[in-house]
């Protein structure tokens, strides 16, 4: 069970020319009510989030952009990883993945997204998935690489993955950052 009253639906996200994942997301009828759900709740929360549950344009873009580097010996996270199209591609092109997401829920959606593209594949994908927050103080996981696409909704969100970003590239060892946004109203505050 992915999420209670949640149903699914696989995708089949051409990555690259050689490389086809397949994606689950929330089915149009549970995408609808989780939307329904977070438009009446008096505040935002975790709970009401209804965003993790489905594949957004800009992991498309960061997953292509992802599958053209060398990553071989890299260690990848992906922060707000959703559907973990991005996490997904990275394990596909052989590098230690963390996928990582404030709600379980899409991280369940991405596990079971893996074991699909393993068996597509004919070769196991292994990503390894941890609830995270960005806003929180906990250090970000030790990595080469640190993902994030399409997190730019909240001023809030924004500001903390730019901290992220400063995190990662600073004191944290990491070597690239890759972030993937389509003009979302944060973009200002990133």
């Amino acid at each position: 069970v992915i999420a209670r009253g949640v149903g699914t639906t696989t995708l089949q996200v051409a990555v690259t020319n050689d490389l086809a994942l397949s994606l689950l997301e929330a089915d149009m009828p549970s995408q609808s009510a989780l939307v329904d759900v977070a438009l009446e709740a008096p505040s935002s929360s975790a709970e009401q989030d209804p965003y993790g549950v489905v594949l957004w344009p800009a992991a498309q873009v960061v997953a292509r952009a992802l599958a053209e580097l060398s990553l071989s010996d890299a260690r990848v996270v992906e922060l707000g990883a959703g559907t973990g199209l991005c996490a997904l591609t990275a394990a596909a092109r052989g590098p230690s993945v963390l996928a990582t997401d404030y709600r379980a829920e899409p991280l369940e959606l991405l596990r079971a997204s893996a074991e699909a593209s393993s068996q597509a594949l004919g070769r196991p994908l292994v990503v390894k998935t941890r609830v995270f927050d960005i806003k929180s103080d906990e250090p970000l996981p030790a990595a080469d690489v640190l993902v994030a696409a399409d997190l730019l909704y909240l001023q809030s969100t924004s500001e903390a993955l730019a901290r992220r970003c400063i995190e990662a590239l600073g004191t944290g060892g990491y070597r690239l950052a890759l972030v993937g946004d389509c003009g979302r109203p944060g973009r200002a505050a990133f």
